[in-house]
């Protein structure tokens, strides 16, 4: 895995960094959230009405490679992933190239960065990546955090604010 802990801040903010930052955050809250979570949780869902845990793993995989499209990474999408360890596999790895991918842009090309909604053919200026899927993302970490809670598998402490696993 590729986010143990999130490293040192930038020293300067821009668009750039702070996608970065935020991806290293996702890395970081995203690895030690699918720690150690075993594959038999797959069809785990807390309520009948919501996704299982294995469609909350996708979908946070398919938000990071909707960013990652929009960035110009050329990833491609493995539609073979059939468990809870090769999603957070994969979806260490694509939010590694991602972050990778900004890292070799210009701030004026992440700047210009769109997303492009399909389903009614919009595109979106580069601050809709922070309140649509980067949040997003963050979100359904938070409800892997208290489904694992709730199955009875606690997550190590971690701390959110510095970014550094922590032993209790």
């Amino acid at each position: 895995m590729h986010y143990e802990n999130v490293p040192a801040p930038p020293t300067h903010w821009d668009a750039k960094n702070v996608m970065i930052r935020m991806l290293e955050g996702i890395g970081f809250r995203y690895a030690h959230a699918t720690a150690e979570l075993p594959d038999h949780l797959a069809d785990y869902q807390i309520a009948p009405d919501v996704m299982s845990m294995i469609e909350v793993y996708r979908h946070i995989y398919e938000l990071l490679w909707w960013i990652s499209r929009s960035v110009g990474l050329r990833a491609k999408y493995d539609k073979s992933i059939n468990s809870l360890s090769a999603y957070r596999t994969a979806t260490d790895e694509l939010c590694y190239q991602l972050q990778s991918q900004l890292v070799q842009m210009s701030d004026e090309e992440v700047s210009r960065s769109v997303l492009h909604l399909r389903r009614n053919d919009t595109y979106y200026p580069i601050w809709y990546f922070i309140n649509g899927p980067l949040s997003d993302s963050l979100t359904h970490i938070g409800q892997i955090l208290s489904w694992r809670r709730a199955a009875g598998y606690p997550c190590s402490y971690i701390s959110m604010l510095d970014g550094k696993a922590r032993k209790k």
